[in-house]
């Protein structure tokens, strides 16, 4: 399986995301994490982490697709993690989904998340004629206690956009793993087992 992490907002959890995936992938089979944004931040957690499980290179080049096909047979699982481009056109996130069978989308539950979610899921149909991609909009930094995420979840799915069942909450463990290999991968044990593969971990 090749997974991309895409939105084109910033700090929505997209390489904590990718992180924790990569992780619990690697229990599973052997994983390539990809870190596709120009800032370098999946590399430096992973430079950091001790016995990371996961080989992690930075590719934030704009033959990302051919790169990823050149060594997928190497793996058994591929998590890319894209940045933000500024403007109208995201060539790394387009050569990431060119290659990837599922397109994780975090969502943090605010209205601005949502506006951008679209950019993603338009791209998305643009590719399809060449490429299908599975996308579904991750729940990300969900405030326990409060309505926003089931407003939001209601809302998206009221459009017909699909969503993962379940979500991350808004959690100092996660905030805090930087630098660390996780080991308890926390709510993201269930986002694995919703994947196609269902990867129980």
């Amino acid at each position: 399986m090749i997974a991309t992490l895409g939105n084109r907002k910033g700090g929505c959890g997209k390489s904590t995301s990718a992180m924790y995936l990569a992780v619990g992938l690697s229990r599973v089979g052997r994983t390539l994490l990809v870190d596709a944004d120009a800032q370098g931040s999946i590399l430096s957690w992973s430079e950091e982490a001790e016995d990371f499980p996961a080989t992690v290179i930075s590719w934030p080049v704009r033959d990302l697709a051919k790169r990823v096909q050149d060594v997928r047979a190497d793996y058994e699982h591929v998590v890319i993690d894209t940045g933000r481009a500024p403007g109208s056109d995201d060539p790394i996130l387009r050569q990431a989904l060119m290659v990837s069978d599922q397109c994780v989308i975090p969502v943090s539950p605010s209205l601005m998340d949502t506006r951008e979610l679209r950019k993603v899921l338009a791209l998305v149909e643009e590719l399809e004629p060449l490429h299908h991609v599975e996308a579904r909009i991750l729940l990300t930094k969900v405030r326990a206690g409060t309505n926003s995420a089931r407003d939001v979840r209601e809302g998206l799915a009221g459009q017909g956009i699909p969503l993962f069942s379940c979500q991350i909450g808004l959690r100092e463990s996660y905030a805090a793993a930087w630098g660390t290999t996780p080991t308890d991968l926390g709510e993201y044990r269930y986002v694995l087992e919703e994947l196609p593969m269902g990867a129980r971990v």
